[in-house]
């Protein structure tokens, strides 16, 4: 049985990204997020429902919507909720 990316593929729908898979193995994905004309590499893990891009970490449930971290953002260092519940690190974004 392959990879579930359901979850995954519900998220990128939401904000009109394109996945393009590179590997698909056990409870693992790879490949690269398009968006906006900019491309960068992700990896998904099925079992945890968790997206790692650069310098990002986002947890998923089921239906692809972003589960909030532990806690509220930090607003020392200008952390914001984005608007679906994950964080946006552009100014103005609530």
């Amino acid at each position: 049985m392959g990879t579930d990316v359901k979850a995954l593929a519900r998220w990128a729908i939401g904000r009109g990204y394109r996945l393009r898979f590179t590997t698909r193995q056990g409870q693992r994905a790879q490949g690269i997020l398009t968006a906006e004309g900019t491309q960068q590499p992700f990896d998904y893990d099925a079992a945890a429902r968790v997206i790692e891009l650069p310098g990002r970490r986002i947890q998923i449930d089921e239906y692809g919507w972003e589960v909030e971290p532990s806690g509220p953002p930090d607003r020392k260092s200008g952390e914001r909720w984005g608007e679906f519940g994950g964080l946006d690190e552009r100014a103005g974004r609530t």
